[in-house]
């Protein structure tokens, strides 16, 4: 079953699963949806310019989370509905919009940015990288990391432990072109 929500101009769908009241707030408004989502952790001070992954395990550590605790489950929750919607907001929603491919092609780095949503799309295609890297290069300023093969980004992904909720990720715009099979 596919659940679409709508804001203006962006269409989100979520497969398999109702969408989580943080995630129907986050298309709602037009805040950052990982800024949003720390700042329900107000005693945890949160650092925009860290890597996502570092300031949630902050996160957990700061409020003394056991791995299987249900506050910990809930809270990781979240945020992968918030990094989704963080694609979303920086890379867009919609796999038609030339401007979307086009900024995707030059945060990865690719020479000579097509014209057309098909060139960009092939272009992509050709690219393997961390998609929690490809947000967090937004938040750090640093380049994002681009892999010579699936293997090693497989092994880069898994060293890292950095990875992107799979299964809502599917049905989103240009991302879902950028998902790799990793385990």
């Amino acid at each position: 079953m596919i659940f679409g929500l709508y804001r203006p101009h962006t269409v989100i769908r979520k497969t398999l699963k109702m969408p989580s009241p943080i995630a129907i707030r986050l298309l709602q408004t037009e805040t950052k949806p990982m800024e949003e989502f720390f700042a329900q952790y107000p005693e945890f001070h949160h650092n925009e310019t860290k890597p996502l992954w570092s300031q949630f395990r902050a996160l957990c550590k700061h409020y003394r989370w056991e791995r299987d605790s249900s506050e910990r489950r809930q809270a990781h929750d979240q945020f992968r509905d918030a990094m989704i919607s963080e694609f979303g907001r920086i890379y867009g929603n919609d796999s038609t919009s030339l401007s979307s491919w086009q900024k995707l092609c030059q945060v990865l780095r690719i020479k000579r940015i097509p014209d057309t949503v098909a060139d960009c799309l092939q272009k992509v295609l050709a690219v393997h990288v961390n998609l929690v890297d490809l947000v967090d290069c937004q938040r750090t300023g640093r380049r994002v990391k681009l892999f010579s093969s699936l293997e090693d980004l497989r092994n880069y992904t898994k060293s890292t432990k950095k990875f992107f909720p799979l299964d809502e990720a599917k049905a989103q715009g240009p991302l879902r072109y950028l998902l790799r099979e990793i385990l």
